[in-house]
């Protein structure tokens, strides 16, 4: 009779807590699968707005334009290269990714950097040109 005394309470809350534990647990996860497929629904329920305003998609589109221009001006300037440049004539450069091969303007990054003198990693150019990494590859959407 005196056994029962002498159990600590704190189990007891664990037995109760725990399944209420695995129970929110497992309604998360069935929300976290099912939440893209029924979010226009749970959205519309809630008074939210699933898509985006126009504004913001026009300002996100110039602002990607903005960015895209100042990368291409800087990239522009490292290939002129009137003496500023860190680097040798000597110096072969590894260019990584299959938009690497492709045509820019009236020529490639490789004919580029091979007619002021810099070395072009060939193994890596052939291995995106016609290669491995040719393969089922495309110019991507930004």
């Amino acid at each position: 009779m005196g056994g029962n005394k002498n159990k600590p309470k704190g189990k007891k809350r664990y037995y109760l807590l725990l399944p209420a534990i695995a129970i929110l647990l497992a309604l998360g996860i069935v929300a976290d699968i099912l939440y893209p497929s029924y979010s226009q629904v749970v959205n519309n329920a809630l008074g939210a707005s699933a898509t985006a305003s126009g504004d913001y998609v026009t300002l996100a589109l110039e602002n990607s334009k903005d960015v895209n221009i100042r990368l291409e001006e800087e990239g522009a300037v490292l290939l002129k290269n009137e003496g500023v440049m860190p680097f040798q004539t000597s110096t072969t450069f590894s260019f990584f990714g299959h938009s690497s091969v492709s045509n820019i303007g009236s020529g490639n990054l490789k004919g580029s950097f091979e007619s002021e003198g810099f070395g072009v990693n060939e193994g890596l150019w052939n291995f995106y040109e016609s290669g491995k990494g040719s393969e089922g590859y495309g110019l991507g959407a930004g």
